[in-house]
């Protein structure tokens, strides 16, 4: 009795594995099509993957902030997904929202990114008050190529010891 209820139990537990793996190879063979109604199913069989979601956005343009607001709904953690979500908002003109929602970004990420796409907000506003602070934080913090921001940084200030007091951090 022992060995058949065991058996059983194996075979549940086989048979659901089975299920989900059926069901995960589908959501990224329809992920992978990349049409928007493919994309959709995909993310109504894996809502939690911000990839799909992120597809999604760039493939209905016209409803960007609606997809990434929901997906930060189901995501709050995920700072890469506000930046997305902010980025859309300010292309739209919803400059508030997306101010909001990249800080929000960069109290979730203590990274580069989020702080390059607030500085880069900042920039775009040409509000030097905001822009300077956030920017050292982004070179406090940068890898890499960050000759972006110091293009930027010229762009609001022609000084250079004005540039290097403000912007660069005291780091190598």
């Amino acid at each position: 009795m022992v060995y058949r209820f065991t058996g059983l139990a194996w075979l549940a537990v086989l048979v659901c594995a089975l299920y989900w793996t059926v069901r995960l190879e589908r959501t990224d063979w329809l992920f992978v099509k990349g049409d928007a109604a493919s994309i959709r199913e995909a993310i109504r069989l894996a809502p939690e993957n911000v990839e799909y979601a992120s597809a999604l956005a760039e493939a209905e343009p016209a409803r960007a902030v609606e997809i990434l607001k929901n997906a930060a709904a189901r995501n709050p953690l995920d700072g890469g997904l506000r930046v997305q979500l902010g980025l859309a908002e300010e292309e739209r003109g919803y400059f508030v929202h997306a101010e909001a929602d990249l800080l929000e970004a960069g109290r979730l990420d203590r990274g580069f990114a989020p702080r390059w796409a607030l500085g880069d907000f900042y920039f775009h506003r040409q509000d030097a008050k905001k822009f300077w602070p956030v920017v050292r934080e982004a070179l406090n913090v940068s890898y890499g190529d960050v000759s972006a921001q110091f293009r930027q940084c010229w762009g609001l200030a022609q000084d250079a010891d004005f540039i290097l007091q403000r912007a660069i951090p005291a780091r190598p």
